[in-house]
């Protein structure tokens, strides 16, 4: 008997402590599949009444600190990792949230959904773009005059061009063809490997650059790249990957509204950059860039 009372008194409670916190997510804006949702995942791990206790005292983000798990009382970093690894993506209407946007605007009492976008508002700071990421791959900044496209649509076919404008015996274009395919390097190390091959079918560099920059015009009309500076007797792709960032990056921050960006990894550390500071903090690596396979590296923390 005392056991069937217990499982009514837990069940009363834990009832209670639902309603409460599903009250709490509407108010926030969270729809009602999002909620029913997140009110499993505590439930999973047992913290169904800590949470309660959070937003009985709610608590405000500080961008000033480094991990945002640190800021969260009574949870464990393992707990707080299922949760922000396992929550989805979300869409109302034409907006689309993002999981790590749930995650913060969930447990933060100073931080809310733009209306009209999936970025964030931050109290004292207004609108922020958040960068989070469950695995090893990074975000992709591309403004809105592009598309990402992908190897075989926005890179491969201008290699081509430029291979067949160097004027070449039929043999050697085709040897030099042979680098243009789809694989695990970045085009740009495919162009580094083209351009040692084309030295050894001729020593004309000025025609290399010059097609290089042709195709460069039209894979990145809005840059007016010049290669110049970046090739001798070799290519530094290395560079160049870093100017080429730079510049997208620059452009998709000045194309938008917000004032800074934050990334967040799986574990909750996290990083905010104002606007300005952007490119010389990809300049400093605190940012880390990877080669690109299509247009758009990926930048991660």
């Amino acid at each position: 008997m005392k056991n069937i009372f217990k499982k009514i008194t837990n069940y009363t409670h834990n009832l209670f402590f639902y309603k409460k916190i599903f009250s709490y997510l509407i108010k926030k804006n969270i729809s009602t599949k999002e909620s029913i949702y997140f009110l499993h995942l505590l439930g999973s791990i047992n913290k169904i009444k800590t949470f309660y206790d959070v937003i009985k005292q709610p608590i405000s983000f500080d961008i000033t600190k480094n991990n945002i798990f640190n800021q969260i009382p009574g949870f464990t970093p393992n707990e707080l990792e299922h949760i922000f690894v396992s929550m989805k993506n979300s869409t109302k209407g034409n907006v689309s949230l993002g999981s790590g946007e749930l995650f913060l605007i969930i447990f933060f009492q100073n931080i809310s959904q733009n209306k009209d976008k999936g970025d964030l508002n931050i109290e004292g700071i207004g609108e922020v773009e958040l960068k989070s990421r469950t695995g090893n791959h990074g975000s992709l900044f591309v403004s809105k005059y592009y598309t990402r496209g992908s190897f075989s649509t926005s890179v491969k076919p201008h290699i081509s061009t430029l291979i067949n404008n160097l004027i070449l015996s039929t043999e050697h274009t085709y040897q030099l063809e042979k680098f243009n395919i789809s694989g695990k390097h970045s085009w740009l190390i495919k162009i580094d490997n083209i351009y040692k091959q084309y030295l050894e079918y001729n020593d004309n560099k000025e025609l290399f650059i010059q097609e290089f920059n042709n195709i460069l015009k039209i894979m990145y009309p809005t840059f007016g790249i010049d290669i110049n500076p970046f090739i001798t007797d070799t290519f530094n792709y290395e560079a160049f990957n870093l100017y080429l960032t730079q510049l997208t990056s620059t452009e998709y921050i000045q194309t938008s509204s917000f004032k800074g960006i934050m990334f967040v990894n799986y574990i909750g550390h996290f990083k905010f950059f104002k606007n300005e500071d952007f490119a010389e903090a990809i300049n400093k690596q605190e940012i880390k860039i990877s080669y690109p396979s299509d247009l758009f590296s990926r930048l991660k923390i």
